[in-house]
């Protein structure tokens, strides 16, 4: 009786610590869905947050926030694959020409974007310039990804890409069909961008802050260490040993948390590999 008591004890310590473990290190993202009124951001929003469908249109007045917690396999530069944990805020503005200045402030601080078009009406496609355009124009050079909306109305063999041709070469981006009637395509049109927001975040060019340090030093150990479940368990030890705070570390408890895993990585994937997960994340630090 004794042993069974413990061993429900330590399950629920186990869950507990393993959800504040993922709750300190888990990768936080924002993604704005973009588009003209009545394309179905909303729906396409309800089906991947809650798979659901609601056929009565509802206009957004201003914009809602959505929030989701993925866990998405995150290959890095290795080939080895993490499932990570990425908490999602999911931006659903207005479409409306008249309030588009109103919009623009919602975009800032967006890690990505989804912009969405309704297939069966040519119109919508129209603007899709000045959306993508307006959007970088405040947030940066940051993934986009287009849902071409409402796959359930039209037929791919005979849709008219000229439109698209100029801008998706030009700003980098491409496109998926969609439909939120009957949910094709949906989790794999957000899960591509949340994916490619990641991608950004741990392209080490693109690091801006420490806090992104820690979060590539993060995933990458954890591949390193053989995979998320058992390498953050490690990770978050060292980080802790350093007394890093991941939301706001400083460059000296980053260096000691580094060397820690780097010694760890040896014993378990052999000098080459520490060597070069010290020498990637010494000349990233060195920015700082």
């Amino acid at each position: 009786m004794n042993k069974l008591v413990m061993s429900q004890r330590d399950q629920k310590y186990n869950a507990f610590t393993t959800q504040r473990v993922e709750d300190m290190f888990e990768i936080r993202k924002k993604i704005c869905l973009l588009g003209e009124a009545g394309v179905g951001k909303t729906s396409l929003i309800n089906r991947y947050v809650k798979n659901s469908f609601d056929d009565k249109y509802i206009s957004t007045l201003g914009t809602k926030v959505s929030k989701k917690k993925i866990y998405l396999p995150i290959t890095d530069e290795t080939g080895k694959s993490v499932e990570t944990p990425v908490t999602l805020a999911i931006w659903d503005v207005i479409g409306q020409q008249e309030f588009h200045s109103l919009v623009l402030k919602y975009f800032k601080d967006s890690d990505g974007g989804l912009l969405v078009v309704d297939g069966s009406r040519p119109e919508t496609i129209e603007h899709t310039r000045r959306w993508i355009t307006s959007f970088i124009g405040v947030v940066g050079n940051v993934p986009i990804l287009i849902l071409i909306n409402k796959l359930d109305l039209i037929k791919t063999d005979t849709f008219d890409f000229k439109p698209f041709k100029e801008f998706l070469s030009e700003f980098g981006t491409s496109y998926i069909f969609t439909s939120a009637k009957y949910g094709a395509n949906v989790i794999t049109g957000f899960n591509n961008i949340v994916e490619s927001m990641v991608r950004a975040r741990h392209d080490y060019k693109n690091i801006t802050n420490l806090a992104g340090v820690a979060d590539a030093i993060i995933v990458d150990f954890c591949a390193i260490l053989g995979g998320f479940e058992k390498g953050m368990s490690i990770v978050s030890h060292q980080f802790k040993k350093a007394g890093v705070n991941t939301l706001n570390p400083t460059k000296e408890q980053l260096l000691v948390a580094l060397q820690n895993l780097v010694g760890i990585s040896q014993d378990i994937q052999g000098i080459e590999v520490a060597k070069r997960e010290n020498n990637k994340f010494q000349q990233i630090l060195n920015r700082f």
